[in-house]
């Protein structure tokens, strides 16, 4: 099953059923917000993305076979479904966490997380009474 992303920057090829991928160095507490400014820039991550990203086109590129689309597209003329977020608990994240539970690369300001002292490095291996998949 795809992960239907609404706000993400390959959604508008997906739509048109043209297989994309998105590439990125990871989230902070200021991505896709007005503060995510120039010095926040991963560099490092910056560099190994785009190896990769030279390494799938190589590959893309001598590929004998076309590509199939996973995604289905959205019919034409259909608007595309947009839900701004109502709720969040303020998590960012740390997706090179292979471990049980979700580990936290970061708490936005104020968040619901962070009032209820969870901090950059926390384990969420429960929540209630419902353990996390991983």
């Amino acid at each position: 099953m795809a992960q239907e992303l609404d706000s993400s920057d390959q959604k508008s090829f997906q739509e048109a059923g043209v297989p994309a991928v998105q590439l990125f160095t990871g989230p902070h507490a200021d991505y896709h917000r007005p503060t995510d400014t120039a010095e926040k820039i991963d560099g490092k991550g910056l560099a190994k993305v785009a190896t990769v990203a030279r390494a799938a086109a190589f590959y893309l590129a001598n590929r004998p076979e076309p590509l199939t689309a996973t995604v289905p597209s959205s019919p034409a003329g259909a608007p595309a479904l947009r839900t701004d977020r109502k709720v969040t608990l303020g998590i960012v994240p740390d997706f090179t966490y292979n471990g049980q539970g979700v580990r936290l690369g970061g708490t936005s300001p104020d968040s619901p997380v962070e009032r209820a002292g969870l901090r950059t490095g926390d384990v969420v291996i429960q929540a209630g009474n419902t353990p996390s998949r991983s």
